[in-house]
């Protein structure tokens, strides 16, 4: 009593506001739902799917969500059949459970196979193959993921049109239109895959080249005679349908031996963002491509989480780390597990019947895209989703919706990306555009130079004539022609001197007054008094006088020395002196 008395008034309150809460959450029906994942074993991502699952599980409870409480029972099945054999068996006998959730796909047939026969709700997180769910088709059977056999088909589809002719032009004619598919044989994900691939890319008119390696678990360089002997097939498409560690062998050899592959598509491994450090080389990891169920920068809405980036930031404050495709499908079932107890009627039990008959009728969409099963009870609600890495970062690129970024098909050459490791670029592509914008400033500036010059050159030849015409024409005014010299018959004979004559023609139209220069000989045959007689009576006509009169001089040989094309200027006095 003294305790009471000694809290405050908001102590109290909050104290009964935590009691009522711990009250509803004790008062709401609990479901209970067993869960096998491979939390150890030789090759596992168990923790990853059973990381979402817990997460979504947890998000449910504390927030109330949905009409009941999930209560997980969880087994780890080491990815051994006989050990997953039990947990199925305490699920069936022992605990008495309608809905379980896994697990790996190379136990899933098994799986669907017992659960089966008991007719309790199994719902597969992480399986991809068509062929589990369809052949036979099983009533208890739902599988999240998409159908793996879609994977490789963005890529292939990209690459039909990047090679063909009809589409991309001649630019495309020197990539030979073959695909070389090397997968494990040993799994039904790996070997369905490749088939689907291979039968898509043939219906496409691609040529097709396949490989395979045997075996199960994990064998360093089992990859490597594969990758050498599809070096010799004449691709430049490369897909590698391989297991987590199997593929990044694959990368690492393809990289060692300086292979140029245009197209180099994995399954699993590049999706991780640990990739490039796996690989000991992030140029190794440049343009690599994989195929996943969703991805961290998708934009989707979400009934719980509003969108997929509020599900990340969620995930990352209760994890310190960002889910990747395994963890969101795990987080997947049991929202998908939510949504479908939801739908139930007022007053229906949670059987396995009442929520898968609530499952098929799911079209909702989610962090992880929409949720919709089809007749086979597989979602097929959207596209897988192909990632690249490019620039040192894992970005998707296909389908278009979803893209965060431009698919690469025609990546660097092996040349290229090692010309530009020299650390001045952390961008192979930003040191690429800068030599191409380099290279093109050159060719830009050879062109203008081999257009300006030769126009230039034109220019100053044209110009070079035009002043030559001009000095010509001008020359014109002081170089007389024999030819536009006429005379009149009989001539007149102006004037005479010592050295010759002066004679009246026409010049271009004009009346002028020629001197002919003559030899003192010549000159001296004439008879000086008719001369001085006739050059008097000319002078008082005034001849010589008159203002409008051209005088010019004609020349002809003196003395034997030839004086053609000169000018000769003389003077004529107007008093009648000598000529």
């Amino acid at each position: 009593a003294s305790a009471w008395r000694s809290m405050s008034r908001r102590q109290c309150v909050g104290l009964f506001l935590v009691l009522g809460f711990a009250s509803a959450l004790a008062d709401r029906p609990k479901l209970r739902v067993g869960a096998y994942f491979s939390l150890s074993g030789p090759i596992s991502n168990g923790p990853d799917s059973w990381n979402g699952f817990k997460f979504m599980v947890d998000t449910i409870n504390t927030q109330s969500l949905g009409p009941y409480n999930i209560e997980v029972v969880l087994c780890d099945d080491q990815l051994n059949l006989t050990v997953a054999k039990e947990c199925w068996k305490r699920f069936a006998l022992q605990e008495n459970l309608t809905v379980v959730v896994g697990g790996h796909t190379s136990l899933t047939v098994e799986a669907a196979n017992y659960f089966e026969g008991f007719g309790i709700l199994n719902i597969q997180c992480c399986t991809g193959p068509n062929s589990i769910y369809s052949n036979p088709q099983r009533n208890w059977l739902f599988g999240i993921h998409r159908p793996s056999e879609d994977y490789p088909k963005g890529i292939i589809n990209a690459w039909n049109r990047f090679t063909d002719p009809r589409i991309m032009g001649s630019s495309s004619g020197s990539v030979k239109r073959k695909l070389g598919i090397i997968y494990n044989d040993a799994a039904l994900f790996t070997t369905s895959t490749a088939q689907s691939a291979a039968d898509f890319a043939k219906d496409l008119g691609l040529e097709v080249e396949m490989s395979s390696y045997v075996g199960t678990g994990y064998t360093a360089g089992r990859v490597r005679d594969n990758i050498l002997a599809a070096s010799t097939w004449g691709v430049a498409a490369l897909l590698i349908c391989a297991l987590d560690d199997d593929g990044i062998d694959a990368a690492q050899i393809i990289w060692q031996l300086g292979l140029d592959v245009k197209v180099l598509w994995i399954t699993n491994a590049p999706a991780s963002s640990s990739y490039p450090l796996l690989l000991g080389s992030a140029r190794a990891a440049e343009f690599t491509l994989s195929p996943v169920q969703w991805d961290a920068g998708l934009s989707f809405t979400d009934p719980v989480f509003g969108s997929n980036s509020n599900y990340v930031k969620a995930f990352k404050a209760a994890y310190n780390s960002t889910p990747n495709y395994i963890t969101a499908s795990g987080s997947a079932a049991a929202l998908t597990l939510l949504l479908a107890l939801e739908q139930l009627r007022a007053g229906d039990a949670p059987t396995q019947a009442a929520i898968a008959t609530s499952m098929r009728q799911l079209d909702v969409d989610t962090f992880f895209g929409t949720i919709q099963f089809n007749r086979y009870q597989r979602n097929y609600g959207g596209s897988p989703v192909t990632l690249q890495w490019i620039d040192g970062q894992l970005v998707s690129v296909m389908p278009d919706l979803q893209a965060s970024a431009i698919l690469i098909i025609d990546p660097p050459t092996r040349a290229d990306r090692d010309s530009c490791a020299t650390g001045l670029y952390t961008s192979v592509l930003q040191c690429l555009s800068d030599r191409r914008d380099h290279q093109d400033m050159l060719t830009k500036l050879t062109i203008i130079l081999s257009c300006v010059l030769p126009v230039l050159c034109l220019a100053c030849v044209c110009a070079h004539a035009f002043r030559a015409y001009h000095r010509r024409m001008a020359d014109t005014l002081w170089l007389i022609r024999d030819d536009e010299l006429h005379f009149s018959h009989p001539r007149v004979i102006l004037g005479r001197g010592f050295f010759g004559i002066v004679e009246k023609a026409e010049y271009r139209g004009t009346a002028v007054a020629v001197k002919r220069v003559m030899p003192p000989d010549k000159a001296g045959e004439l008879a000086a008094a008719a001369a001085m007689a006739d050059a008097a009576e000319s002078m008082k006509r005034g001849v010589l006088a008159t203002a409008d009169t051209v005088w010019l001089a004609r020349n002809d040989s003196f003395s034997g020395e030839s004086v053609m094309g000169r000018v000769v200027s003389t003077e004529f006095g107007p008093a009648g002196g000598d000529l």
